[in-house]
């Protein structure tokens, strides 16, 4: 907590307290610098501007966790100078016509690179993505671990890709819990 943020959010000394606050005021082409903590989220994360959001301390020391219960994905990507750099983002859930449990990376693309994306799931059908879903944009260098279909989901425990570039990730440790699904990943 900072008791001294104050609008423009310019220093250390009077940064945002949470990062909804932090990206509202973004504009295209800012770079929003968040320290080492755990972040809890109420809602997903929504980068509809060319906005980049970077963790100083690496996915290591920097998570943005969303709410176990509730169907909160962690963060929406939908434009294609979005960035995303350096968190674990975690807990995440997608559902019926809101898929990709950790992250949704829309049409317009956009990037999420040297993220940890792990215990995400999604639940009932068209639940595609437990950790991610790709319809565009790139997904670089990430280590998507322990995400998870339920219910009836389709495909994609890990990541499910449609259209965009997923390129030097790890992707281990998924699962499902139902016998309907088809298809891995």
């Amino acid at each position: 907590d900072n008791p001294n943020a104050c609008v423009p959010y310019a220093t250390w000394e009077t940064a945002a307290t949470n990062l909804h606050d932090a990206l509202a005021l973004a504009y295209d082409g800012a770079l929003i610098l968040v320290s080492n903590g755990t972040y809890r989220i109420t809602r997903q994360l929504i980068f509809d501007r060319g906005v980049t959001m970077r963790s100083v301390g690496g996915y290591a020391a920097t998570t943005i966790q969303a709410p176990v219960v509730g169907g909160v994905r962690v963060a929406l990507i939908s434009h294609a100078a979005a960035r995303l750099e350096g968190f674990t983002l975690r807990d995440g859930r997608g559902s019926t016509g809101n898929p990709g449990g950790g992250v949704l990376m829309s049409d317009a693309g956009g990037t999420l690179i040297n993220c940890r994306v792990t215990a995400n799931e999604c639940g009932s059908y068209d639940g595609r993505g437990g950790g991610v879903r790709l319809n565009g944009g790139r997904v670089s260098n990430c280590i998507i671990d322990n995400n998870r279909l339920t219910i009836d989901s389709i495909q994609g425990m890990g990541v499910y890709q449609t259209a965009g570039i997923l390129e030097n990730c790890l992707i281990t440790n998924i699962r499902t819990y139902s016998l309907t699904q088809n298809s891995g990943g």
